[in-house]
């Protein structure tokens, strides 16, 4: 991606300040439905990724979630 290479290159204010853009424009572009459960209707996540900053890591990622929280724990869901 051409404006994206790495969560590394921005802040996480950056990423706190893009997430609930990206996931609202996401949202009213396409419709997401939870195959076994249609009550979860809607993109509410965003994963960031990178490339590990550790030699012993596989990969580096922060999820976007609620209003304005970021978490750095792994989710092995979006990065498997």
């Amino acid at each position: 991606q051409k404006t994206y290479r790495d969560m590394a290159d921005h802040s996480a204010g950056d990423l706190i300040a893009w997430s609930p853009v990206v996931r609202q424009r996401l949202n009213e572009k396409y419709a997401f439905v939870h195959p076994e459960n249609p009550g979860i209707d809607r993109l509410s996540h965003i994963l960031w990724t990178g490339a590990p900053t550790d030699s012993q890591a596989d990969a580096r990622n922060a999820v976007f979630y609620g209003d304005k929280a970021i978490d750095r724990s792994p989710c092995g869901t979006g990065t498997s």
